[in-house]
């Protein structure tokens, strides 16, 4: 791999999840998340998620999407299997 992602998130544009209930959208973006580290853990040399807390919302807010379970950091080096944090 020859570049590293920089400043992702989990947002979706609005017209995807505007008709979600809050459970279809923590599950749709649950899996967002996942698909998008699974690419960057086998075809990156990294990544950097847009901020560690951000009051715009939890799409932007790493440290909320982990604690509640909606994003799935690495357990380290090149694996591409997701621990719980």
């Amino acid at each position: 791999p020859m570049c590293c992602v920089s400043e992702w998130s989990v947002a979706l544009p609005l017209g995807v999840t505007k008709d979600y209930s809050e459970h279809e959208f923590r599950n749709v973006i649950k899996k967002f998340s996942q698909l998008q580290l699974e690419a960057f853990e086998t075809a990156t040399h990294g990544w950097f998620f847009w901020t560690w807390k951000d009051s715009a919302g939890i799409v932007w807010d790493m440290q909320r999407c982990i604690e509640e379970g909606l994003l799935k950091v690495p357990g380290g080096g090149r694996s591409t299997d997701l621990v719980n944090p």
